[in-house]
């Protein structure tokens, strides 16, 4: 599925900071603020993509949260038929190969490291979506 600027997205994160950058970088990046929701941790984000009628096309997930972590809500999403191909990039405070590894095998698309520079964002964005 190509990218547009009516793509939906989700931004997972406990820190309102990275939430409200991550936002103002895909609208930087050309995609509509109406179209793009955020929560504050895996729990509110797994109740948003069920409830939600119209499916989120791709996740920006931080990884440490409360309540619900990033692996945990990845597990979630990617066991239902609806989520299981959609794109989910993990971003994270720091950079461990294990947690690498660890998010791939989740199911996650691909991961970087905060704060995400817009160009970072864009290319991980296209990659993630490539692999779908």
């Amino acid at each position: 599925m190509p990218l547009f600027e009516d793509t939906r997205f989700l931004v997972v994160d406990d820190e309102a900071i990275f939430r409200e950058e991550n936002v103002k970088k895909l609208a930087e990046l050309g995609f509509r603020e109406a179209f793009i929701d955020t929560a504050t941790n895996g729990s509110e984000a797994f109740a948003l993509a069920t409830q939600k009628e119209s499916a989120y096309e791709f996740f920006i997930i931080d990884l440490v949260m409360p309540e619900v972590n990033g692996l945990e809500l990845i597990e979630k999403l990617s066991k239902l038929e609806r989520y299981r191909s959609t794109p989910k990039l993990v971003v994270s405070g720091s950079f461990d190969r294990a947690i690498v590894k660890q998010v791939a095998q989740v199911g996650a698309s691909g991961f970087v490291v905060k704060p995400v520079e817009l160009q970072t964002l864009a290319k991980k964005i296209i990659s993630c979506n490539e692999g779908r």
